[in-house]
């Protein structure tokens, strides 16, 4: 796949999901910002800026190629697929419902999930597994 140019909000997006990640660090260590940019990852925030600008294009390329690959083979997650893929987490982590989990982890799966993007990891699942099947023939 070529992808001619990334969507900038898109990049802006997860470049300050980035930054928040790791200024929400510094946060709990009581460490001001650029002390902890240059202590734990050993750079200045310009450096930071720059490498978090070509991960976040990174980022935004793989998202893109995924939904293309999944628009192509006809996949799309339902909420039914989400939601079956929510409670397998919690399965996962021996919760037995949503509240469990938000005490043990502090956020809720929603957030969770979020986070960790579910329902991406969700939809590139179920497009290789289609693409699987397909050349499995």
């Amino acid at each position: 796949a070529e992808i001619k140019e990334c969507i900038p909000e898109e990049v802006e997006k997860e470049k300050q999901g980035l930054t928040d990640t790791y200024r929400n660090y510094a946060s709990q260590s009581n460490v001001e910002w650029a002390d902890f940019l240059e202590q734990q990852l050993g750079y200045t925030e310009e450096e930071f800026d720059q490498d978090a600008e070509m991960y976040a294009e990174q980022v935004v390329t793989e998202k893109m190629v995924i939904y293309a690959l999944a628009e192509k083979a006809g996949v799309k997650v339902t909420e039914k697929d989400y939601e079956k893929e929510l409670q397998r987490i919690l399965e996962y982590y021996g919760m037995s419902d949503e509240s469990q989990f938000q005490q043990s982890y502090g956020m809720t799966l929603q957030q969770y999930s979020e986070i960790y993007g579910v329902r991406l990891n969700l939809l590139l699942d179920m497009t290789l597994d289609k693409y699987y099947e397909e050349f499995s023939k």
